[in-house]
């Protein structure tokens, strides 16, 4: 089996590739990366745990030539702008990574698939979306809730789930669409609040910073759910997920 990991080096995708590492399973592994992006959360990795191939996504040729190269039976969509604050700072940027990325990732798989000659059918492929599509609802939500999206982020997350989708029904590839909740752990990103404040109640202990803990939105409800949970719902898609269907991914309880 063949597994192509976009977006490798962030927080999930390389927690991706320590699950898939971890299975029984012969797996040969392939992932994407910029040529700038911090190898920080895969220092880890052994020499040849994975087959690395230098790729942005925004870039088509690239991206194809990615595709062609891996012929991955499973392709694991992480790669994205993600931090929503910095979406409304750079809207443009934020849709050409996350829209325009996945149309390029959707369009090269159904190319290489054509000029290769396998069906579009054999490509399975995990787009990872976000609750940020439902907006700021009040209660459960469930998979059919309205998409209402109040952030930029929100909305290119809208747009990649309906490529997602989109690309399901008129061209045949195999696709699953995961609806990613508040995910914490190892390597969480500095800028999340929860690493925010962990880092800040350190810097304390220290005597870095002042005994004042900045915060955001203290009225907001989450959801959490640790990213080895994550990582392991994501290979459930991939494996029972229903094409065409989205799913939402999120922990069993809400914090206040």
């Amino acid at each position: 089996m063949r597994a192509l990991i976009t977006g490798a080096t962030g927080f999930i995708g390389s927690h991706m590739i320590d699950y898939i590492r971890s299975r029984s399973i012969p797996v040969d592994i392939f992932a994407t990366r910029r040529w700038r992006a911090p190898m920080d959360n895969v220092k880890h990795l052994p020499e040849g745990a994975v087959r690395w191939i230098e790729c942005d996504l925004t870039d088509y040729v690239a991206t194809e030539d990615a595709i062609a190269e891996a012929r991955p039976d499973i392709t694991f969509h992480f790669a994205a702008q993600s931090y929503v604050p910095a979406s409304y700072q750079s809207p443009v940027a934020t849709f050409r990574v996350n829209v325009e990325g996945t149309l390029n990732l959707l369009e090269a798989v159904s190319h290489v698939a054509r000029d290769m000659g396998i069906e579009r059918s054999h490509f399975r492929i995990v787009v990872v979306s976000s609750s940020e599509v439902y907006g700021n609802p009040v209660g459960v939500m469930d998979e059919t809730h309205p998409m209402r999206p109040v952030s930029p982020y929100g909305a290119s997350k809208v747009a990649v789930d309906a490529l997602a989708f989109t690309y399901h029904i008129a061209h045949g590839l195999q696709i699953v669409r995961g609806r990613n909740f508040t995910t914490s752990g190892p390597r969480r990103g500095s800028v999340f609040f929860d690493s925010a404040w962990c880092r800040q109640v350190a810097c304390m202990e220290r005597g870095i910073q002042r005994r004042v803990l900045r915060v955001g939105n203290i009225h907001s409800v989450r959801t959490v759910m640790d990213v080895r949970d994550c990582v392991r719902a994501y290979w459930t898609l991939a494996e029972r997920g229903v094409p065409g269907e989205a799913y939402n991914i999120a922990g069993r309880e809400c914090y206040e």
